[in-house]
């Protein structure tokens, strides 16, 4: 990992440097000690943090810093004003697909649906210990960074959840069609086999805005967050 001199900015001092870099991470969250926890957390690591106390003020920062200056964004849910959820979906409104980190102690289904809807395949619940935030951080940049590579040198996993968190389902699905031509374990081959399955079902029954359809897809977020953190290595 890149081992910058860690530093942590407030909005109104962060740098002014539009470099991509994908140390960088953006934290929002409107409790001042989670915030402090956050950032020490991955200042350890060699991140340079930011941080926002509410929802509208993380727009406002990143109006002003563009898509690419953070590598990933730590949300929380509930924050006065504008919550995680809705930043999500002005952000998304807005075609910026930066990679969102949901946290927080509480979570019911709907909020865990919508988010999933919105591109967010990574969650962290409160109370959370640097490891576990070390972890997530380091495989949502992991994923992004191997964007570049050539298809047959990134593992399908990777490439699925790449494309969820921009929201183009059908160009995940079809990756994951791609798992059947391939030599897996069958107790892996089933997982993939159930999340094109549910993929495929919230496909035909978006249009009815069914919350039938909309589970499906939890499920299959569910799952593939399963496969990324839990089951061995990626196919």
């Amino acid at each position: 990992m890149k081992n910058p001199s860690p530093t942590s900015t407030a909005s109104g001092q962060a740098s002014e440097s539009t470099e991509n870099d994908p140390t960088k991470i953006l934290i929002v969250d409107d409790e001042k000690s989670l915030r402090i926890g956050f950032r020490m957390a991955l200042e350890s690591e060699g991140y340079e943090t930011s941080y926002a106390e509410d929802g509208e003020e993380a727009l406002q920062i990143l109006e002003k810093k563009g898509e690419n200056y953070y590598g990933v964004m730590l949300l929380d849910v509930r924050m006065p004003g504008l919550d995680g959820i809705q930043v999500l979906r002005k952000l998304r409104a807005d075609g910026n697909y930066l990679p969102t980190i949901l946290c927080s102690a509480y979570m019911d289904s709907v909020t865990a649906i919508e988010a999933v809807q919105l591109g967010v395949v990574d969650f962290l619940c409160k109370p959370v210990l640097p490891p576990q935030i070390w972890g997530v951080v380091q495989k949502v940049l992991s994923e992004e960074a191997n964007a570049s590579e050539p298809d047959h040198k990134r593992p399908l996993l990777s490439r699925v959840r790449y494309f969820l968190r921009r929201q183009r389902l059908n160009e995940a699905i079809e990756v994951l069609d791609q798992a059947e031509e391939r030599d897996e374990k069958p107790d892996k081959q089933n997982l993939w086999n159930l999340i094109v399955h549910h993929l495929k079902a919230f496909e035909q029954g978006k249009d009815n805005e069914s919350k039938f359809a909309s589970s499906r897809f939890y499920r299959a977020a569910n799952l593939l967050g399963h496969l990324a953190y839990n089951v061995d290595n990626e196919p």
